[in-house]
């Protein structure tokens, strides 16, 4: 597949799915914004290249259960987790799940672009 890399942002609270959006295409990266995961499985196309960076604590279906939900159906996004409530549980689970990072908030943006480009340049979804 020839498509570039995206990042799919997932997060409920508005400005951080906004401000992230903008200073990731800023850093030349494509981004999608989604306020929850419904709408991010509804929309996302299987085989399609990138990462998943989003929010644990959502309304809804939450972080954890998305990531349950895509290895149900066997999509190998690799997952970064990016919230305000990380604690040594739920960080276990996610990586025990398979995710590849989990950062907090408020977060140092030139290391998670760092960890997005280092990412990608994987091609971990092939």
């Amino acid at each position: 597949m020839n498509t570039k890399p995206c990042v799919f942002i997932v997060d409920d609270d508005d400005a951080i799915r906004d401000g992230l959006g903008m200073v990731l295409e800023t850093a030349g990266l494509a981004c999608q914004v989604f306020e929850n995961a419904e709408c991010f499985l509804e929309s996302y196309v299987p085989g399609t290249p990138g990462c998943l960076l989003m929010d644990i604590i959502m309304p809804g279906m939450h972080g954890d259960e998305l990531q349950a939900e895509l290895i149900r159906r066997n999509i190998l996004l690799p997952i970064i987790f990016l919230t305000s409530y990380g604690d040594i549980p739920t960080v276990d689970r996610s990586f025990t799940a398979g995710a590849v990072d989990y950062m907090t908030k408020p977060v140092q943006i030139k290391l998670l672009i760092e960890r997005i480009q280092a990412l990608l340049q994987l091609e971990i979804w092939k």
